[in-house]
């Protein structure tokens, strides 16, 4: 039985099975699961956002990966198409640095900052900048990671449904560097 609320947003619970008059609806719906948590229905499926690079210089080899220095690197802008995403798969084709952020300026200012660096720590241990550093991965190698935990993007404000990226190069050879983002819509 549907349980109506006197909010201005009226609240159902719908049961499995059980039919309800669309006439009665409200304009917006929240489902509770049956503890009466509020649950966050995706907008959308699951769908691929795709960067590929300019050909990136080789990585400078010092011998091993963990010193290893990046070569070329890449600035742009990803439509993410919605105002946020659940980031759930990533698929990297040469070893490389992915970082995402809020806005470009950010972005920017924080190209310099070595891998080894918290952005949180980027101007000295506990300074706790607003960096806008929304996700980073480092991969020595090619990857393909699936389930990625609580990474939520979600653009700088409501009006655009873009993020920035900077691409590092760490592989020994030149070349096109390809990401595959999967995500699952959350805002339109």
């Amino acid at each position: 039985m549907p349980r109506v609320t006197d909010q201005r947003t009226r609240q159902f619970l719908l049961v499995t099975g059980e039919e309800v008059d669309p006439s009665e609806l409200p304009e917006k719906i929240e489902i509770y699961d049956i503890d009466g948590a509020a649950l966050s229905i995706p907008r959308g499926g699951r769908r691929t956002l795709t960067i590929v690079t300019e050909v990136l210089d080789e990585a400078i080899d010092t011998g091993r990966i963990s010193s290893r220095l990046p070569g070329g690197q890449e600035s742009g802008v990803l439509n993410l198409d919605a105002h946020a995403v659940m980031f759930t798969h990533i698929v990297v084709d040469k070893p490389c640095r992915l970082r995402l952020y809020t806005v470009a300026a950010k972005r920017d200012a924080d190209i310099d900052r070595d891998r080894e660096t918290d952005p949180m720590d980027r101007d000295g241990l506990n300074t706790v900048p607003d960096h806008g550093c929304i996700s980073e991965f480092i991969c020595i190698t090619t990857m393909e990671l699936e389930n990625i935990p609580a990474d939520y993007l979600r653009t700088a404000d409501l009006t655009n449904t873009l993020i920035y990226y900077q691409i590092d190069n760490y592989d020994l050879t030149s070349g096109a560097v390809t990401v595959q983002l999967t995500v699952k819509d959350m805002e339109g």
